[in-house]
């Protein structure tokens, strides 16, 4: 007797060879949400940290990573599973820690949906007040991100992929503008490498600084966990964890190189230290290299560069689960 399966029950299987290369890295990129990081992290990381010295150890961090993502890369291409970190645990050191490495990812993937739906609530209730004079409740952005995504996350991933793809591509674009617009007109004291001199990059707490720096990465190892919907695992899986190390380590050098020529390296700490609120930098920047204009693109991008690290961590703890 031959036994069908009822067309009536879904398949709970991924889908196979839905994404490249290109959709996997902008997962990734989402997930470390480049005006999140820029316009939220990186300030209070200078602040905080070696202040104009930040541009060196984003650096070394990057070296760091691509180091660790060769044995990374490798066990990827002999295991192939969304479970990431749990599945080599598991097929390494048993059952048990491959449990506890999986527990671990899943709260903190979870942890950081529940702080960022917080902060897009905050930041939409602003955004909102401030560039179209509508006053809501901030828990009613957050209500309305959480819905949108879980419809997002229960729709085929390539649909995540594309809204993503559109979403990174339009951050980019708009801080390499701001970067441009800087270093075009010598930012405060003139384009220069003060930022990499021995007196900056070893000043106040780099341990602080290093701190953020390896924060500003978070989620790229995530493209272990797209194996099974990858085209071709044993290839695009490495390359696309490479490409995207390379990708936001380069990105964040330049724009927070150019965040300090626009300031001064001597003067960012105590300009940080000045502003009300560190993560408005970004904005006295736009306002003075650009225009006002410029500036209420960005209030708006950094609100949906939070929502696009969202739906990046929600397709993370989906697959762990």
């Amino acid at each position: 007797m031959s036994v069908t399966t009822s067309p009536a029950i879904a398949s709970t299987e991924l889908r196979r060879g839905a994404l490249g290369v290109g959709f996997i890295i902008f997962f990734v990129v989402s997930a470390a949400s480049p005006f999140s990081v820029l316009a939220g992290g990186f300030p209070i990381g200078m602040m905080l940290g070696n202040g104009a010295g930040t541009p060196v150890l984003i650096g070394l961090v990057l070296t760091v990573l691509l180091i660790f993502s060769v044995g990374y890369t490798t066990m990827a291409r002999y295991v192939t599973n969304a479970g990431g970190f749990y599945a080599f645990s598991a097929r390494g050191l048993g059952g048990i820690a491959g449990g506890a490495a999986a527990g671990l990812a899943i709260f903190a993937y979870n942890i950081l949906q529940i702080a960022l739906y917080g902060m897009f609530g905050g930041v939409a209730a602003g955004t909102m007040s401030a560039v179209f004079d509508l006053h809501l409740p901030w828990w009613i952005y957050s209500l309305l991100a959480m819905g949108s995504i879980a419809f997002l996350g229960y729709r085929q991933i390539d649909l995540s992929a594309k809204v993503l793809c559109v979403i990174v591509m339009v951050e980019y674009l708009v801080i390499l503008v701001l970067n441009v617009a800087i270093l075009s007109s010598g930012g405060d004291s003139g384009v220069n490498f003060d930022s990499f001199q021995a007196r900056h990059v070893f000043s106040g707490a780099p341990s602080i600084g290093l701190l953020f720096c390896f924060a500003a990465f978070i989620g790229f190892e995530a493209t272990t966990i797209y194996g099974e919907e990858a085209k071709n695992p044993r290839r695009d899986i490495p390359l696309a964890t490479y490409a995207s190390i390379l990708l936001i380590g380069c990105f964040y050098a330049l724009s927070i190189w150019s965040m300090i020529i626009g300031v001064g390296a001597d003067k960012i700490v105590p300009t940080l230290y000045a502003l009300e609120d560190p993560t408005t930098l970004i904005y006295g920047l736009s306002d003075h290299y650009v225009g006002p204009e410029m500036t209420q693109v960005i209030r708006v991008l950094f609100l949906v560069g939070i929502y696009a690290g969202l739906v990046a961590f929600h397709n993370s703890a989906a697959r762990y689960f």
